[in-house]
């Protein structure tokens, strides 16, 4: 599993600073996404936000991840990672801001792309971030992390209405401002210790090696397998949460509220898995039978859904939920390939930057395929072949080997045509 050979120390001894850093982002990187769902009808009461509007805004998120994953190990080369955190943080709090004080819909869009450039830097950066400060830590940090960001992808929902009927909701999009600020105290502290003490724990090298400020990684069967995976978890996730709802009624039957019932359940049973399987990962020589498991219960689910939509439909449901367990496997496999930190940043951004574009691309794909046919056979026979390719990812990552290993075999093998 490529495990990191590092002395295992106390969670807290020499980095509770990072550990709070760590987890304070992650509490804010769902946020982003969610802030505005449940409260438009409350904006529209201030300027009209025309449907037109809120679909963009929705759309905004997967391309800004991409762009924001191909450009964040790059800044996190140049300025450091400790600084690039903190960039990213502040990308959020303008994009809240922006989105508090609005007075029209333009507003909105601008503070969505800053947030969720913001957003996606920080999914970048926490893998290598715990990568430099946890190396001996790498399941556990993980699973902190996604489980928190899993909790508060559900809090803007639970939220937003009540704290917009009683404060306003201004003052519900101002909350996540200083929620966001919260993250700041924390690396600005790192980011001094990192400064004034070069040798420290907390400035384990971002690069250990001089030759790696540029790791080709797109050369890694290894680094192409992580992203495989990750897209597959990331399609069938955009899909589910954008048009699961909305297909229910007519492939299962169930009312408004069943159908809503039924996307709750899906995000649910995404919780354990956020929990477990970074843990369990790191403890398994096998990382191929997590991958292949959770890409059979993407298929179970849709098939089911598919060949017997009225009879079980709750199991397909709940099966389908479990696939979710693709996209926090993916994440520490991302640390579990890699050697050093230089590695980790590199990869995260590759394979982020592929799996976003993969994903951004499957609500429009589903909504195209709905229309041209009038119905959901064809979404869901698409859906059961775009998530079959992962098992070709599981079979390369049983091969055990580090993304960094790779590249040195490939920088040090001989020419072609050379004995």
């Amino acid at each position: 599993m490529g495990r990191v050979n590092a002395q295992r120390l106390p969670l807290w001894q020499g980095r509770t600073l990072a550990l709070l850093g760590i987890l304070v982002v992650a509490i804010n990187l769902r946020s982003s996404t969610n802030i505005l769902s449940s409260i438009y009808p409350f904006i529209r009461e201030s300027f009209d936000v025309p449907t037109v509007v809120v679909g963009i805004i929705g759309a905004i998120a997967p391309f800004a991840f991409a762009t924001a994953a191909f450009f964040a190990p790059r800044i996190g080369r140049r300025i450091g990672l400790e600084q690039s955190l903190l960039l990213a943080i502040g990308l959020i709090v303008a994009g809240h801001i922006l989105r508090t004080i609005a007075p029209n819909y333009s507003f909105l869009i601008a503070g969505a792309i800053l947030s969720l450039f913001g957003t996606g830097m920080g999914n970048v950066l926490l893998p290598p971030a715990v990568k430099k400060y946890f190396p001996d830590r790498i399941g556990l940090m993980t699973a902190l992390y996604m489980t928190l960001m899993s909790v508060s992808a559900t809090v803007p929902a639970l939220i937003g209405v009540p704290l917009s009927e009683s404060v306003g909701w201004r003052m519900s999009i101002a909350v996540w401002v200083f929620t966001s600020l919260a993250a700041v105290i924390p690396w600005t502290i790192e980011l001094r210790n990192a400064r004034r003490h070069p040798g420290g724990v907390n400035t384990a090298d971002l690069i250990a090696d001089p030759t790696q400020s540029h790791v080709p990684v797109w050369r890694s069967s290894t680094a192409w397998a992580i992203t495989l995976v990750l897209a597959v978890s990331s399609i069938n996730g955009y899909v589910a949460y954008a048009w699961l709802a909305i297909m229910m009624p007519d492939v299962s039957g169930l009312d408004m509220s069943g159908s809503a019932l039924m996307l709750a359940l899906y995000g649910a049973t995404g919780l354990p898995p956020a929990l477990i399987i970074p843990i369990l990962a790191t403890r398994m020589k096998r990382a191929d039978r997590l991958v292949h498991l959770g890409t059979a219960f993407f298929i179970i689910g849709w098939l089911g859904f598919l060949l017997s939509p009225t009879n079980g439909t709750w199991v397909w449901g709940t099966i389908l939920g479990f696939g979710g367990l693709l996209f926090p496997l993916a994440l520490v496999l991302i640390n579990l390939r890699s050697r050093t930190t230089a590695t980790s940043m590199t990869v995260s951004g590759f394979a982020q930057v592929g799996a976003y574009l993969f994903a951004g691309c499957g609500p429009i794909i589903v909504g195209l395929l709905h229309q041209w046919q009038g119905n959901w056979h064809g979404v869901l026979i698409f859906l059961i072949i775009v998530t079959i390719p992962a098992f070709v990812g599981g079979i390369v990552l049983g091969r055990n080997r580090t993304i960094d290993d790779e590249l040195n075999q490939r920088r040090l093998a001989p020419p072609k045509g050379t004995s």
